[in-house]
């Protein structure tokens, strides 16, 4: 839908409306129909990022998409990014007169170990979701998918996260 050689290089560029009638060809005329009523037609590129090793630094913390960018396949970015916040309300509880660097750090490393794996596996789930056919030594997701159903969609928040059981302290 775009021709533009220097469209990889911009966050949006300008779409064709031809291109996007080619492209949606076999769906129903009252859905294409739509499509020509429009006046700009903008292409957004979806990205996301590999697990990051850390998401602090002194102070600063990153949460949602700034320290794990997903795909929408899985509609899980806001639901990641509310997780963080909880996190961070969790962790920081009874910490309101302040903390000294050393404090806060402890903190982010234990809201970090109570998040990043979690934040991880669903950013794969979601690159996968969007790839179906994944390369040769790429990481792939190995949940049965009553257990990813319950990974995705069951979270009783971060402290509970970080003390259960896992495959090491079992």
């Amino acid at each position: 839908m775009n021709e533009d050689p220097n469209a990889h290089q911009s966050w949006v560029s300008e779409g064709n409306l031809t291109k996007m009638l080619d492209t949606f060809s076999e769906f129903p005329s009252w859905v294409t129909s739509i499509f020509k009523h429009s006046s700009d037609l903008g292409l957004w590129q979806l990205r996301d990022i590999d697990p990051l090793s850390t998401w602090y630094r002194g102070r600063l913390m990153l949460i949602g998409d700034a320290a794990h960018a997903m795909l929408p396949t899985q509609g899980q970015g806001a639901s990641q990014a509310i997780e963080d916040s909880e996190a961070l309300g969790a962790f920081f509880k009874g910490s309101e007169e302040g903390c000294s660097l050393e404090e806060i750090s402890a903190i982010f490393e234990d809201i970090f170990r109570s998040r990043h794996d979690r934040a991880s596996l669903i950013q794969a789930y979601s690159r996968q979701a969007a790839k179906p056919g994944t390369a040769k030594g790429e990481k792939t997701v190995t949940m049965k998918p009553d257990e990813f159903m319950a990974f995705n969609c069951m979270y009783s928040g971060a402290k509970d996260w970080l003390h259960r059981p896992t495959a090491s302290n079992a």
